[in-house]
């Protein structure tokens, strides 16, 4: 199985995996939470969209975000049967039932930043001023890289989305 085609499969399992209708458990879950949850789903479909369209993100770049974020496991098996060779795993928290959308998004969002540092970032430049802007630290574009990647995704999904996932 080729790289596009796994790349597909892991895609497809995290837009199930968060199109899955969240267990609340309890009636009396108020409506600030509900919009939270739905909030994640929308921030990781946004995430999935973006990432199934780099072709530069691999499945190398997933497989490192999952080991990353510690609460969403990524098992593949080649020998199985094409719609179970991707299987996902959450780790529940304190708050179990609705935060696996997020946890999804988390993961999607590390791809995506790692992503964005190794082929878009350009590469340091330094720019000497009178007396040193930064001291040892080199500067992208007269910002530091971590500055840069922010810039970057706030240009990219706006200031409120960068600051959830890209801060």
């Amino acid at each position: 199985m080729s790289d596009p085609q796994l790349k597909a499969l892991i895609c497809d399992a995290l837009e199930s995996w968060v199109n899955k209708q969240p267990k609340f458990g309890d009636e009396h879950v108020s409506a600030s939470e509900r919009r939270g949850v739905s909030r994640d789903r929308l921030d990781a479909l946004t995430l999935l969209k973006v990432v199934r369209n780099r072709a530069t993100i691999t499945v190398e770049t997933l497989q490192d975000a999952f080991a990353a974020r510690d609460r969403l496991e990524c098992h593949i098996n080649l020998t199985l049967p094409l719609k179970d060779r991707v299987t996902l795993e959450h780790t529940p928290g304190q708050y179990g039932p609705v935060e696996y959308r997020a946890a999804a998004a988390s993961v999607l969002a590390h791809a995506l930043r790692y992503n964005v540092i190794k082929h878009d970032m350009p590469p340091a430049t330094y720019k000497p001023a009178k007396p040193p802007m930064v001291s040892k630290q080199e500067l992208r574009d007269g910002l530091l890289p971590g500055a840069w990647v922010r810039r970057y995704f706030r240009r990219e999904f706006g200031s409120v989305f960068q600051r959830r996932w890209f801060n």
